[in-house]
């Protein structure tokens, strides 16, 4: 402690001096012309890239849209999404992760996927669009016990592309992006399960259930 206010004392009287030379018209002394020249290394070296990786928060690329394969799934099943993305807007393009995913069904039930790191991207060109690509993703499995009905599903991805994103002292702040929604439509089982409509809901039961 006694160090540290030793130093920013002398700092304080060395800013003294420079001002009070300034006023008089007169050179300062070489030594504080040094001294001033190290601050202001000290400032462009430390200081500038700590403010660019504060203010960089440009995406490695937006998820524009997206649709499932299949877009009409069991229960149960799995899907692929795809998204068309805007074309990759800095070098690191896969920048790691976090990805994040829900699935809401007919009833509004929100079922949240666990967060994983994200996978390392597989990527196609746009034939529509040569500013576009298309990200595709990995296998996501419907839980069993989602209602039929129409759906959608979200992907939120929490991305550091710099170090003090991932690492700043006081919190985690990644870059973050969340959807779009995409609509698709789950049905019942059809090997062991009956769609039936239950109080205006559509309810899956199993086969042979007397209604």
């Amino acid at each position: 402690m006694r160090s540290t206010n030793r130093l920013a004392r002398y700092y304080e009287r060395w800013g003294r001096d420079v001002i009070r030379y300034l006023i008089k018209r007169q050179s300062p002394p070489r030594h504080l012309i040094t001294h001033q020249l190290i601050a202001m290394a000290i400032a462009v070296v430390v200081v500038g890239p700590v403010v660019w990786f504060i203010t960089d928060r440009t995406p490695p690329f937006v998820r524009l849209h997206g649709t499932l394969d299949p877009p009409v799934v069991e229960r149960g099943g799995s899907v692929r999404v795809r998204y068309v993305t805007t074309k990759h807007a800095r070098p690191d393009s896969d920048c790691p992760g976090t990805v994040q995913q829900e699935i809401v069904d007919s009833s509004g039930t929100t079922y949240s996927k666990r967060a994983r790191a994200a996978a390392p991207a597989q990527w196609e060109d746009d034939p529509d669009d040569p500013q576009q690509e298309i990200l595709i993703g990995q296998l996501v499995q419907i839980p069993v016990g989602t209602q039929p009905g129409p759906a959608s599903f979200r992907s939120a991805s929490f991305r550091h592309c710099n170090w003090l994103q991932e690492k700043w002292p006081l919190y985690y702040w990644p870059i973050v992006q969340i959807g779009p929604d995409i609509p698709f439509v789950i049905t019942c089982r059809t090997d062991v399960e009956t769609e039936i409509l239950l109080d205006g809901k559509r309810q899956c039961v199993p086969k042979g259930t007397r209604q």
